[in-house]
């Protein structure tokens, strides 16, 4: 059996326990199967739950990734937004 080491979480504020759940599916994977199936796993997460991924890349990032990533979330949060004020005025149509 291979051993990596420990994911380092470099920021943990703001993380949910869905997040915490995430970095530790995260961390068994990396644990047991190394970088690639890591990486295999980061790409899944990102297609299904956006939000977790960032707020899990975040974590694990060096502060000046983590504003790059808070810029990409902020835009992402402003997308959504707009949506809801599209979906709001097509259903009141």
């Amino acid at each position: 059996m291979r051993s990596c080491p420990l994911l380092r979480i470099q920021d943990p504020s703001g993380l949910t326990d869905a997040d915490w759940a995430e970095l530790s599916r995260l961390q068994r994977i990396y644990s047991l199967e190394g970088n690639r199936s890591l990486s295999k796993a980061l790409d899944e997460l990102l297609k299904s739950n956006r939000i977790c991924a960032a707020a899990v890349m975040r974590a694990l990032s060096p502060p000046e990734v983590r504003a790059t990533i808070d810029e990409e979330l902020m835009h992402e949060l402003e997308v959504l937004a707009g949506y809801g004020d599209e979906i709001t005025r097509v259903a009141a149509e």
